[in-house]
């Protein structure tokens, strides 16, 4: 289910990109890879690791797969929109509490938080939860900000970068 629903929000960002191009084909690979590289630092972290569900470990990784959902929208008239311009993970947010098979408010709280330097623990999606769900929240939060910056040095490093103006700290 998860699959055939990822590959349907996936065909409506080619669509409304006219095709996909390099950078956003990137970005794909890229969101797959901090889902592998969130679940190689859960799986590193025995204490973390034996506090979550098996569901709640698939809500980490899936947090990883859908935290640049915005990405694919940063393109206007022909021009890649600045972070200044754009938060992409408000946006990604904006996408996925309208879709009610994504519509979870711990990876809301954990897309909304993953390009910020510090948490904010202020945030609606945060505060509405329970006090088991605050922590799982927290765990899924803080893997997908360094799984993300991870895998951006990991890809920048080994396999350069599609496009040298892109902010590697986004």
């Amino acid at each position: 289910f998860l699959i055939s629903q990822l590959e349907n929000l996936q065909n409506q960002v080619v669509n409304q990109n006219e095709g996909i191009t390099a950078w956003l084909a990137h970005k794909l690979k890229h969101s797959f890879g901090v889902s592998l590289e969130i679940m190689n630092i859960l799986y590193g972290e025995k204490e973390i690791c034996d506090s979550l569900t098996k569901d709640e470990k698939e809500l980490v990784e899936l947090s990883g797969i859908l935290h640049d959902l915005g990405r694919f929208y940063q393109h206007k008239d022909g021009r890649h929109l600045s972070n200044s311009e754009f938060d992409h993970g408000e946006y990604a947010v904006k996408l996925l509490k309208d879709n009610p098979n994504f519509n979870n408010p711990i990876i809301l709280f954990a897309i909304q938080e993953h390009n910020q330097i510090a948490i904010r623990y202020d945030n609606p999606y945060y505060k509405e939860l329970s006090d088991h769900d605050k922590k799982v929240a927290d765990i899924t939060a803080k893997l997908l900000r360094d799984a993300d910056k991870l895998e951006n040095i990991k890809q920048f490093i080994y396999e350069g970068h599609p496009k040298l103006t892109y902010e590697i700290t986004h």
